[in-house]
C-alpha cells in the first residue's frame, strides 16, 4: 500500500500517527517551503536508509509535485524515473526555461506529449509555450479550451524565438508572428477548482467564465479592452489576493458606460498592478473603482498618447489618494518620491508607485501640487524624501507660488532630501520670496541631510538657500553630498563658515572625490 493510501485510512480513523507517518508529513513539509530544490530533497532523502527510500517510493504524490522539467530535462534516464515514481498521483508540472533563450525541439515534443497523456491528473501547469510548438502542432492547444475538474495554478508565458533542432542553432524569432489574443485558455468555462490564473498577449482574457470568481491570483496582458467591462469582470472576484494587469492598445470607453461605474470592493487584494497603453489614461479608473485590503500595494505605470482632457485629470488626482505618502495609519516611510517632468509623473512611497507618461502634462502639474499641499498628511511620515522637477515645471512655477513651499512644510519627518540643481534653484527662488515667509519658516523642519545631483550645478543655490534656513531659525543641516556632473570640481570651502556642516564631493557614478 503506497503511503499516500495510507495517510487517507489513518486521516478517516483518527488512528495515531508512526514514526514513518512523521517522517511523511516532515518531506512533505520540506518540499512545499522549498520548491526549487524538491527533487534533491526527494533524491538524496531516498538514499539515506532503507526505511526513508520505502517511504519515498511509496509515496508518488511527493514525486508528482516535483515535476520541474526545467531540471529534469537535461537528465533522460533521471527524468523517466522520476515520471514513474509519480505514478499516478496529481501532476504539478513545471517548465520555465530558467534563464535560457532556446528551447529544444526534442525536449517540447516530449513535454506536450507527457501533458497531453497526463492531462486530466495535471494540477498545476506553469509553462513558458513557445508560439512555434503550437503553430506546429507540437503541443495541443485544444486542452486549454477543454473543461477541467482538477487544475488549480495555471501559468503560461509565451516564448517568441524558433525551437532549437541542434546545439548549433542560432536563435532567430519564429514568423509568421501571431497576433495578440488569438487562442483561448478559458477551459470551456469550467474548472471549479482554479485559483491561479496567468497568461500572455496571445491569450485571450476569459471574459464570463465561470472560475473567474473563485481566483485568488489573476495576472493577465488584454488586447483593445474597455475600462468598463473588466470592472465588471473584476467586480464578482472577492477572493482575489492578487491582480496584474497588462492593457494593450486600450480603448476609450463610451462616456455614458464610464458614468455608470460604481466602486466595487476587494476585501482580500493585496498587491494591484497595472500596466496600460492607450490613446488616455482611463485605466486609472481600476485605482479609483476597486477598494482593496487596507495595505494593498499599489504599482500603476500608464503611457497615453494624446492630451489630457479636464476629465482625465480629475480622474489621475482622484487616484492619487489611493497612493498614500505616510506609511499609513501610525506608520513611517522610509521613502517619499515626487518626479514631475514634461512628460512624465513618479510618485513612488514604499509599496506604491503611480507613474504617468504622455505628452502635454502641463495642465497637470498645479492639480497634482494642489491636492497634495491641501492634504498634508501625505508627507508627514516621510523620512527620505526625493524631489525632482524637470526645468519646464521650475520654470511654470511663480514666485510668488506658495504651493511647493507648503507641501515641504507638510514632510515633518524628512530627514534626508534627494534632489538635483534645477529643483534646489527653485526651494531658493521660493525661500527668499517675502511672502512665503509664514511658510519657509516651517520647510523640511527636521532636515539633516541633502543630497544634490544632475547638471547645471549652481553653488551659489546651495549657499543662499542654507542661508535661508538660518534667516528662519530652521534646523542646520549637517551633511551635503555633491554628486559632481563635470571635470572641474568646485572647492568646498565656500562652506566652511557653516561650521556644523560637513561637504563631500563625488563624481556622477557616485565614487567619491579624492
Amino acid at each position: 500500500m503506497h503511503i499516500d493510501q495510507n495517510n487517507e485510512i489513518r486521516s478517516s480513523t483518527g488512528a495515531l500517527y508512526t514514526q514513518l507517518d512523521i517522517l511523511y508529513k516532515i518531506f512533505e513539509i520540506l518540499i512545499e517551503e522549498h520548491e526549487e530544490i524538491r527533487l534533491s530533497i526527494l533524491h538524496h532523502g531516498s538514499q539515506v536508509c532503507t526505511p526513508w527510500r520505502g517511504l519515498l517510493l511509496s509515496s508518488p504524490s511527493l514525486w508528482g509535485k516535483s515535476l520541474n522539467f526545467d531540471l529534469l530535462m537535461g537528465k533522460p534516464a533521471w527524468r523517466d524515473e522520476v515520471i514513474r515514481r509519480s505514478g499516478e498521483s496529481p501532476a504539478y508540472i513545471t517548465r520555465l526555461g530558467g534563464s535560457r533563450s532556446y528551447f529544444d525541439r526534442e525536449e517540447e515534443l516530449f513535454l506536450a506529449t507527457f501533458i497531453r497523456n497526463n492531462w486530466q491528473r495535471t494540477k498545476l501547469l506553469r509553462i513558458v509555450l513557445p508560439i512555434q510548438s503550437v503553430v506546429d502542432q507540437i503541443f495541443d492547444i485544444s486542452l486549454l479550451q477543454s473543461p477541467h475538474l482538477h487544475l488549480e495554478d495555471v501559468e503560461i508565458r509565451e516564448h517568441y524565438l524558433c525551437l532549437r533542432d541542434e546545439d548549433s542553432s542560432i536563435p532567430t524569432l519564429f514568423t509568421p508572428i501571431v497576433s495578440r489574443a488569438t487562442w483561448k485558455a478559458d477551459f470551456g468555462g469550467h474548472a471549479p477548482r482554479l485559483r491561479r490564473y496567468l497568461i500572455g498577449p496571445t491569450f485571450q482574457f476569459p471574459y464570463q467564465a465561470t472560475w473567474l470568481p473563485h481566483l485568488r491570483e489573476l495576472r493577465a496582458t488584454l488586447t483593445a479592452c474597455l475600462i468598463p467591462n473588466l470592472l465588471d469582470e473584476l467586480r464578482n472576484i472577492i477572493s482575489l489576493e492578487y491582480l496584474e494587469l497588462t492593457l494593450l492598445e486600450l480603448h476609450t470607453a463610451n462616456p455614458d458606460a464610464r458614468a455608470r461605474m460604481s466602486n466595487m470592493v476587494l476585501p482580500r487584494l493585496k498587491y494591484l498592478e497595472v500596466n496600460a497603453t492607450g490613446h488616455n489614461p482611463e485605466s486609472i479608473d481600476l485605482v479609483n473603482y476597486i477598494t482593496p485590503a487596507p495595505g494593498c500595494s499599489m504599482q500603476v505605470v500608464i503611457d497615453y498618447w494624446d492630451a489630457l482632457s479636464p476629465s482625465d485629470i480629475g480622474s489621475i488626482v482622484r487616484a492619487l489618494t489611493a497612493f498614500p505618502l505616510n506609511g499609513g495609519e501610525g506608520g513611517k516611510d522610509d521613502l517619499g518620491w515626487i518626479e514631475v517632468y514634461d512628460s512624465a509623473l513618479r510618485i513612488r512611497s514604499n509599496g506604491h508607485q503611480l507613474l504617468l507618461r504622455g505628452p502635454f502634462q502641463s495642465n497637470l502639474w498645479t492639480p497634482c501640487f494642489n491636492h497634495f499641499a491641501a492634504s498634508p498628511s501625505y508627507f508627514h511620515n516621510v523620512s527620505n524624501m526625493r524631489l525632482m522637477l524637470g526645468k519646464e515645471v521650475v520654470d511654470g512655477i511663480p514666485s510668488a507660488d506658495v504651493t511647493i513651499t507648503r507641501i515641504l512644510s507638510s514632510m515633518t519627518s524628512a530627514v534626508h532630501l534627494t534632489t538635483d540643481w534645477i529643483t534646489l534653484s527653485l526651494l531658493r527662488r521660493l525661500s527668499a520670496n517675502d511672502q512665503s515667509s509664514t511658510e519657509s519658516n516651517k520647510t523640511l523642519p527636521a532636515l539633516e541631510s541633502l543630497s544634490i545631483s544632475g547638471t547645471n550645478a549652481d553653488l551659489n543655490d546651495l549657499e543662499a538657500w542654507l542661508d535661508s534656513r538660518t534667516a528662519h531659525a530652521l534646523k542646520p543641516i549637517k551633511r551635503v553630498n555633491i554628486y559632481w556632473h563635470s571635470e572641474d570640481y568646485p572647492n568646498p570651502e565656500v562652506f566652511q563658515r557653516f561650521t556644523s556642516l560637513e561637504v563631500k564631493l563625488f563624481d556622477w557614478r557616485g565614487s567619491p572625490r579624492a
